[in-house]
């Protein structure tokens, strides 16, 4: 699919770019300089309220954004994660959902290194494993470099459970985002799809956890459905951006919140 001609590319990176940079700067006033500080700080960036952000080209088009943590509940489970980060973009207009997996990575000098069980984890749902991607946060030029895991894994020589790579060889973040979102790169939602990978990030979202202000877009059953879940949940955190013209007669925030 080409990149929707009713949103502005421009508007949509100058956003992400901002609240990257914004990420990577306050990470880096604290400490530890780790990967968690780093991946509180994104959500926490990337998560706020941005209800005038208007997008579109022709006609005022919003995009807003959610958070929410994913995970197990129950005695004695221990959560293992296919990603950190989990990104879904919905466009109501279309419709059209996207969804892509992140493994956090920092690289120094453009160098980091990756591990096996990473890719492991990844790769025990195809359904994340074919939208799973590296992302590498450069601690000393705070530049943003991203590569699909699927690219990565055969480099590995056989027996290594870790490698280092030269991230400057991997996409820059408006490349990818662009190639992303023009469905380049990375599997489109079939929203038919009964097993589409939103509804299983879905069923890890604790709705009263998240003080009853999560949004299913989707309209999708928000309780945790204890049956259906497998051993390793998709991601740490699932963030979603919602682009919705603004002239919609009931918006989704109104429609779907339960």
């Amino acid at each position: 699919m080409p990149f929707p001609t009713d949103i502005d590319f421009d508007k949509v990176a100058a956003a992400v770019l901002h609240d990257t940079s914004n990420s990577i700067r306050q990470w880096l006033k604290g400490r530890p300089l780790s990967e968690e500080p780093l991946m509180n700080s994104i959500t926490g960036n990337f998560a706020r309220g941005r209800y005038g952000c208007d997008v579109g080209v022709l006609t005022p088009t919003r995009m807003t954004s959610q958070l929410a943590l994913l995970h197990r509940k129950g005695v004695n489970q221990t959560d293992l994660y296919g990603s950190d980060i989990a990104v879904t973009v919905y466009i109501d207009q279309i419709p059209f959902a996207k969804t892509a997996f992140f493994q956090l990575k920092i690289s120094h000098s453009y160098s980091c290194s990756l591990d096996m069980t990473q890719i492991r984890q990844a790769q025990a749902d195809m359904r994340v494993w074919n939208r799973a991607f590296a992302l590498g946060i450069d601690q000393d030029r705070q530049g943003v470099r991203i590569e699909k895991l699927s690219t990565l894994e055969p480099t590995f020589p056989a027996g290594q459970q870790s490698k280092t790579f030269d991230t400057t060889q991997w996409e820059y973040l408006t490349s990818w985002l662009h190639k992303w979102l023009s469905c380049d790169i990375g599997e489109a939602t079939n929203l038919t799809d009964p097993n589409g990978i939103e509804k299983a990030l879905q069923k890890y979202v604790d709705v009263e956890e998240e003080n009853d202000t999560w949004i299913s877009p989707w309209g999708f059953d928000t309780a945790i459905n204890t049956e259906s879940k497998g051993e390793i949940i998709p991601a740490k955190a699932w963030l979603v951006f919602l682009i919705e013209t603004a002239n919609n007669e009931i918006s989704l925030a109104k429609k779907y919140r339960k």
